[in-house]
């Protein structure tokens, strides 16, 4: 049980550095060094592995969200975008019939 609580902590560390990174914070090359090392001595290789595996695992499940998102975005524009053809076609008819009937009553004058 103490080391899933360290591996918890230590995951949480990961994300807040996760974080640090994606905001422009740099650590220096000592720093990641030390907590690196930190790392392997708590948990272990194995389990800093398995720690790299799950932290992948979970921004590919952040990124497949954003892409079924922008899926959903694109089919609804496609939705929108159909209906505005039909009426578009709509219109086009009606134009026609309306070009049909203004000649007809021209020929009738």
């Amino acid at each position: 049980m103490d080391l899933n609580n360290n591996t918890n902590k230590t995951l949480e560390n990961l994300k807040n550095r996760i974080k640090e990174l994606e905001q422009g914070k740099k650590k220096s090359d000592d720093e990641n060094r030390l907590l690196h090392t930190f790392l392997l001595n708590e948990i272990g290789s194995k389990e800093l592995d398995n720690l790299r595996i799950l932290l992948a695992g979970q921004k590919l499940t952040e990124i497949l969200a954003e892409l079924e998102e922008r899926r959903q975005e694109v089919h609804n524009l496609n939705f929108d975008l159909k209906i505005m053809r039909e009426e578009f076609s709509k219109l086009r008819s009606q134009f026609k019939d309306l070009e049909k009937e203004v000649k007809m009553r021209k020929e009738e004058t």
